[in-house]
């Protein structure tokens, strides 16, 4: 027979963490999918207009291993291939009297890689929240959402992230970090000696 560890009355083996301890059942969204953009003025405008910027701080705030700026600057080059490539193909196609030249296939296929890149990293980095905080899914599912309602799918992923990392939402501020002292709090827990 083995007797496992006296723990001290209210210590646990394994201290909480800010994402595990949220109100929602395990399994679900904190916000469902059409209705995340709709939760936050801020959220939504940055969603859709500025969905490189709010993707960058969602997958710094969830700690997916990647900073802020490199995010931001990855998801920028890959949207500027997207449409330098597909405008410059349709421009090129459009002088050469509607005939495909070589060149406009190549700057179409260019722009067809950057897509499906950009698709891939997105399916990705939600299949990566849905992990971190336990969330049931399915990469179909991711890339459905990313695909038909990508603005939808970037303001759900900043709200799981905020609310379990920072306790709130926290919309679209033009400062990517967050204080040292306020990572990893639980919601509703106070940095020590912040007044209320």
């Amino acid at each position: 027979l083995s007797v496992p560890p006296m723990m001290p009355e209210g210590v646990t083996s394994k201290p909480p963490t800010a994402h595990n301890d949220l109100d929602s059942p395990r399994g679900e969204w904190l916000q469902g999918l059409l209705l995340s953009p709709f939760t936050d003025v801020q959220l939504c405008l940055c969603s859709c207009f500025c969905p490189w910027w709010r993707r960058s701080l969602t997958v710094d705030r969830a700690q997916l291993g990647i900073a802020f700026l490199p995010c931001l600057l990855l998801l920028l080059c890959l949207h500027l291939l997207w449409d330098g490539g597909n405008s410059a193909g349709a421009s090129i196609t459009a002088e050469s009297g509607g005939q495909p030249t070589a060149a406009a296939v190549a700057f179409q296929l260019i722009s067809m890689i950057a897509l499906i890149l950009m698709l891939a990293l997105f399916v990705y980095w939600r299949g990566q929240i849905r992990r971190r905080y336990n969330i049931d899914g399915h990469c179909c599912t991711d890339c459905l959402a990313h695909t038909f309602c990508c603005c939808c799918a970037v303001a759900q992923e900043a709200i799981e992230a905020d609310k379990r990392e920072l306790g709130q939402l926290s919309s679209c501020t033009c400062d990517p970090q967050l204080p040292v002292e306020r990572r990893n709090l639980l919601p509703g827990q106070q940095v020590p000696g912040e007044v209320v």
